[in-house]
This record gives structure tokens, sequence and C-alpha cells, in this order.
């Protein structure tokens, strides 16, 4: 056809933005000794490789032309029927062997990006392909589409350019075995062909919602897999869906419940890997109270506030997460200005690697941000999250793409944090507002005793859920809170505090004794011994304190757990002191 020319290229872009994210590290039954010998494997990153790192010059990231709208409404066709372009695009796979899968959720997404684009002459931004991705029901984080825009003569016709787009079509090797979706839309002379994919066999998902607000996500999770968290958006906020304890893997099961208020919902899925920190997304989804409802995005209203420098994203993104997290009834947190500027330094190569696809550089980033080594204080446990906004200068935009996301509020909307970091490359060097944002939550105290009653608790309720007699508590024993000081100041291995402690409680109790020693960042997942868990009465000794070992990052709770044997005193009471690798008596 005259006038018009498709190219036998493709211009590929992601849609769904790049989320890493992370919280506290693993429970770790191991001894203080068996950690120190542990030590090689620390997961964060040293202060000298990411000054290294921080170093190496950096090419500047071309800027994306997208475009942004007040409002759109997303069309919602619940027909399987392929779309004229979606037929000739099979015809073309078909004749590579491309294994290709056709969903209506993905030809949705090409749907919703045609019409934009031919309407705007760019693709949305980030925000609002999001929504349509979600409207949509679509749940892949790995999205992404091909697109074609070229300009038809005033008397070409639909049918005409799809042929010739027929005749210079191919299938990019990136896009074989993956599902999609593809779509033409025209806007007068303006034609935009789009291509939505996703890898296939992704299952992540979400359930109708029920009167009482309830849904459920379910889906796979990757081979490895330690850890899966579950997360719903409620008005402002952020809450943990309940994971469904008899889903096995590699399957998981989520129960999540909608504010009342609330028509729509964020839903996401992060998982961990084993013997890692970082969690990935593996699954955003937008639950609908309705699902018949018609499905609009209104951009937001305030005022905006353009910022030209780091430093005036910096100061905007704090005032709006302190902000929300007044309206959501949290404490505010204070900025850690020189960890800030670390974050500053690594955010650039960042968001580079990220373009590169370079795996290795975003974790040594992510995780060398996420250790704080900048922070003053004893940090408990931290949360990470980073965002990339294209096509603004507004802080207030980038602030309510982050604070949509539930793992972004996940970070900055945390109960517990305290200090706050955020790194911002400079202006036009990575494409866009982009900026990592890591929280912390600190060790403020020595007092443990609420902490010790929450491990109790842990004991009582594994117990009752078993069908075992509660635990009864040992308490009034001075010398064990005094071990656990010692371990605190630094002046005695938790090991070896143990052994002391036993001594304690058995002399108190005149009774045989077994002891265990627990490291964790996270109270509420200690790993219980097995032997707390075994039918009969159960009386324990629960103290728990904090403790940094030498050169690392992080500290972490020392949980001591001490139990007596039922029968009757007898005149040589016996201590076994049991951890993960070792068990001794004396």
């Amino acid at each position: 056809m005259a006038g018009v020319r498709f190219l036998a290229t493709w211009a590929v872009l992601g849609i769904v933005p790049f989320t890493l994210m992370a919280c506290g590290p693993a429970s770790d039954a191991r001894s203080a000794r068996q950690r120190a010998r542990a030590a090689a494997a620390n997961p964060f990153p040293s202060r000298d490789s990411l000054t290294k790192l921080a170093g190496e010059p950096l090419k500047p990231i071309p800027v994306q032309p997208v475009a942004s709208a007040p409002a759109w409404n997303v069309v919602i066709d619940t027909s399987d029927a392929a779309s004229p372009a979606e037929a000739r695009f099979a015809e073309i796979a078909s004749k590579a062997d491309a294994k290709l899968t056709y969903t209506k959720e993905l030809r949705c997404v090409a749907r919703e990006l045609a019409r934009f684009q031919a309407e705007h002459g760019a693709l949305p931004n980030e925000r609002l392909k999001r929504f349509m991705v979600g409207a949509c029901g679509v749940t892949d984080p790995g999205v992404g589409a091909l697109t074609q825009l070229v300009t038809l003569p005033s008397d070409g016709s639909d049918d005409q350019a799809l042929a010739e787009w027929q005749r210079v079509a191919s299938v990019p090797p990136e896009l074989k075995s993956n599902a999609v979706g593809v779509w033409m839309a025209r806007n007068n002379t303006r034609v935009s062909i789009v291509v939505a994919f996703a890898p296939s066999g992704h299952n992540m998902e979400v359930s109708p919602v029920d009167a009482s607000g309830a849904f459920t996500v379910q889906g796979t999770v990757p081979p490895g897999t330690e850890y899966a968290i579950g997360l719903v958006n409620q008005q402002q906020g952020v809450a943990n869906c309940e994971a469904d304890a008899t889903t096995p893997a590699p399957l998981f099961a989520f129960h999540c419940k909608m504010h009342p208020a609330d028509q729509t919902a964020w839903v996401a899925v992060a998982t961990r890997a084993e013997g890692r920190l970082l969690m990935r997304s593996r699954g955003l989804g937008l639950a609908r109270r309705d699902a018949s409802a018609p499905l609009s995005f209104v951009a937001s209203t305030r005022t905006p506030r353009p910022v030209t420098s780091p430093q005036d994203l910096q100061s905007a993104v704090l005032d709006g997460i302190n902000q929300a997290r007044v309206a959501a009834k949290l404490n505010r947190v204070s900025l850690a200005s020189t960890q800030t500027a670390t974050n500053e330094r690594l955010a650039p190569h960042f968001f580079v690697a990220y373009q590169k696809n370079d795996v290795q550089t975003t974790e040594l980033v992510g995780l060398g941000l996420l250790a704080g080594w900048d922070v003053d204080g004893t940090i408990k446990r931290g949360n990470l999250f980073t965002a990339m906004l294209t096509g603004t200068t507004d802080a207030n935009d980038w602030l309510d793409y982050a604070l949509e996301a539930p793992m972004g509020r996940l970070t900055m909307l945390a109960a517990d944090a305290r200090q706050i970091a955020i790194g911002v490359p400079a202006p036009g060097s990575v494409g866009g507002l982009g900026a990592i944002v890591t929280s912390y939550d600190m060790f403020t105290s020595n007092d443990h005793r609420g902490d010790a009653a929450v491990v109790f608790s842990q004991i009582q309720n594994a117990r009752a859920k078993r069908g075992l007699p509660p635990p009864t508590r040992i308490e009034g024993i001075p010398a064990l809170t005094a071990y656990a000081q010692l371990v605190n100041e630094g002046k005695r291995d938790a090991e070896e505090a143990l052994d002391g402690a036993m001594v304690a409680v058995r002399d108190h109790a005149q009774r045989s004794v077994r002891g265990w020693v627990v490291s964790s960042n996270q109270l509420e997942a200690v790993p219980l011994p097995p032997e707390l868990l075994a039918p009969g009465p159960l009386e324990i000794a629960v103290e728990v304190t904090h403790h940094k070992d030498e050169g690392a990052a992080w500290g972490s709770y020392v949980v001591f757990l001490v139990t007596t044997s039922i029968s009757a005193p007898t005149s040589t009471p016996t201590i076994q002191a049991t951890s993960l690798r070792t068990t001794k008596t004396f």
C-alpha cells in the first residue's frame, strides 16, 4: 500500500515495571559459634564492593516517549474470538513454528495499549500501563509488548494496513513459546499494532470477591522457593493475606480481604528463593468487588511538585511518605542521611543494570543498600523497594505510582520502620524519575519482656493447633535474664550463655533441663524445636535479647528456650543443650 511502511522489526518494551523487595532474613537456629563459622555465607556485600561499583562509569539511559491521560476507561470484552490482527499474526507464527498460545486477557492488554497509542501517539506511562494490565486480568509481572505505530494515507483501509503489516512482520526470538494477544487500533490515519506477551504457564489467579470482600489468590511458586508473601491494599494501607497451610508446595494459596469501602484492590505475591534475602514479584492482580462494573483510571488531581535534582525528589518522597504514614496513623520516619548518600551513588548503577537485565548487579546493589552499612544504630530488619516512572518531572506522580503498589507500601508504610534512605539518580541519567527506597526497623530497647511473651504465645498457638495441652511458663529466674544481657553486651557467646541459663533453670526447678538458642530477625517466625510440640505437658522458660555480631550489617533476636522434665525432682538433674547441629549433655 503506497504511503505506509511497516518495519520488519518491532519496538520491544516491558509493561509491568521491575520490582525488587526485601524483608528480614530467615530465622537461624544455629549457635553463635556456628553463625561465626558461616560468616562466608553472609548475604550482604561488603562496603568495598559497593564503593568499587559506585565508581564505575555509566552511559545514560535514553528517555522513552510516553503519554499521560487524566482518565482512561478499559473496555472489558469476554469474547474468546481472535481479533483480525491476531488471526493474521497466528498465520505468521504458525509458519515460524513459534508455538504461541493466545489469551483473551493479553488480547485485552494489546487492545488497550493500541487504543491509547493510536489516540496519543505514544504508549501510556507506567502507572496507567499497570492499571490496564490489571484491569484486563493479567497477573504476570513479566508481561511485555511489541509495538508498531504508522500513519496511513487518508484513503487507506484497515484490511490494507493489516495485509501490508502481515507481509513484513515476523516473530522475534524472545516471543517464541509465549502467551500472546494481538490488536490493531486506528485513530484517523494513525495506526497502532500491539502484541502483548507473557511467559506461558503463569497461573496466579485472583478469585471472585464474595459479599464480605474475601477472595483467594493461588498459583505456583518457582522451584527452590523458601518463603512467599501475599499483600492486599486496604484503603491507604496494606495488609497481609493469610497463607493457606493446607496447600502443598510448589502451589500457594492466600486468603485476602478487601476493605469494606474499596471497590478494587491491588494484590501482590512475592517470593524469596532458598538461602536468599531479596524477594521478587511473582504476581500483581486487581481484585474487583463487582466484576461487571466498568473499570476507570483517574489520575491524581493534587498540585504538581516538579523536581530538578536528586535532592528535590528525595525531599518530596520523604514528605509524601510521612504524609501517607500520618494518614495511616503510623509514626513518621526520619531520613538516614549518610545511608541516603550511599543509595544515591548506587541508584543509577541499579537502574542501568536493570535495563541490561544484569541480575548480578541489581542484586549486588539491592543487598548492599538493604544492609544499611551507613545507618546509625542496630538494624532489626529492613525493606527495599524500587520504582522508575518515565514521562514526568512531578514527584507526586512517582509517589502515586509507588504508593499504589502493595510492595511499595510494605516498604514505605512499614509499621515498625524508624529510618528511611532514598537513593535518586541524577535527572536524565536513567530515563525518568527513579528511586530506591530502603526502610529500617531498629532495635531501640534492651527490654525484651514483651518479645519473650510473643515467643511464648507462638508456642501456645502451635500446641493448640495440634490439640496439645497449653505450656506452663517458668518465670522468676533473674540469672536467666542476666545471661541474656551478657550476650546483648557482647560479653558472652550465645551458646555459652545457654549453658549458664540451663544451670539457672535446673537449680530453680531441681529437674533435668534441655535448652535451645535461636537467632531470628522475626519473632513471629522463630523456628520452634519439634520437641516443644511433642505430646504431653510442657514447662518452659523463654528469654529474649538482641545482639549484633562483629562485622555484621544487622542485629538479630537471640531467643533462649529451656524446658524441664516433668518427672519428680532428682538428686542429679541433667542438662542437655541442643542447637541445629550439636547436642551435648553434662
